[in-house]
């Protein structure tokens, strides 16, 4: 059985293991992660089945918005609802006072961009270069208000640039 739960510091060493698993060279260290989660406002949470480590969100609440800053499930245990319980976990914060998700994915991850779409998230802006790598991101925004709630504020780079 799943259980999702509060990530203590003991557990950045398996969470580093499924991090490196994940995303290799661009993986976050674990001097990202105590920085990450030093900041008052950020919270990171542990999937784990049968007392194995499956699965992590961080996130970070701010007025009127939560802002995911990294998912990641074990290579073994993807496609099997470890994720999406993660983001129900994550979808039962939004209220009044934070009405929307949002999320950068690379636009290279295609299996994210699906994943994302699939549990209600929207594409709304394109940030060129976001990443150290020169790499694209797709900016993913969640709002259980009407579909124009998550379209507040939110212009691309490309098209701020293209304006001026």
């Amino acid at each position: 059985m799943l259980k999702i739960d509060w990530m203590r510091l003991y557990d950045l060493l398996d969470v580093l293991e499924i991090e490196r698993e994940c995303f290799g060279a661009a993986a976050w260290t674990h001097g990202d992660f105590l920085h990450y989660l030093q900041e008052r406002n950020a919270i990171g949470m542990t999937a784990s089945e049968d007392g194995k480590f499956v699965g992590f969100m961080c996130y970070s609440l701010y007025p009127g918005k939560i802002d995911l800053g990294n998912l990641a499930v074990a290579v073994s245990h993807q496609r099997r609802g470890v994720g999406r319980a993660l983001i129900e976990k994550l979808k039962s914060k939004v209220s009044k006072r934070r009405g929307l998700i949002h999320c950068f994915v690379g636009d290279r991850n295609l299996a994210a961009h699906l994943f994302f779409q699939s549990l209600g998230f929207r594409a709304v802006a394109v940030h060129r270069r976001y990443y150290n790598n020169d790499q694209d991101s797709y900016e993913f925004c969640f709002s259980r208000v009407s579909q124009g709630g998550c379209d507040v504020d939110v212009e691309s780079e490309e098209r701020r640039a293209n304006r001026d």
